[in-house]
């Protein structure tokens, strides 16, 4: 693939996500995580190069039904968050 002279290089937060379909948040969410395209940190600012975007996009499973996604391991029935862990000490 040839980019024009005049495209970037390196995305903004705001154009990848554009590109993505993501909002900025969750591009953010993703960066805290380690599970977005990968950026770089120059000074303050975040920057996505343009070879990590499309990168991210290649590697993204293409699924034909919700039922590929993989299943999410239930917490027990009634309960809104998993079970406590025991911890030395703590009583459950």
């Amino acid at each position: 693939m040839t980019l024009p002279v005049d495209a970037p290089l390196l995305y903004t937060p705001r154009q990848a996500a554009e590109l993505l379909g993501l909002a900025t948040s969750t591009l953010s969410k993703m960066r805290l995580r380690g599970d977005g395209p990968a950026f770089l940190k120059l000074g303050a600012s975040v920057r996505y190069p343009v070879a990590a975007v499309e990168a991210y996009v290649a590697a993204v499973p293409v699924r034909r039904s919700t039922a590929e996604y993989p299943t999410r391991t239930a917490f027990p029935r009634g309960s809104r968050r998993p079970p406590r862990l025991a911890r030395a000490g703590v009583p459950a």
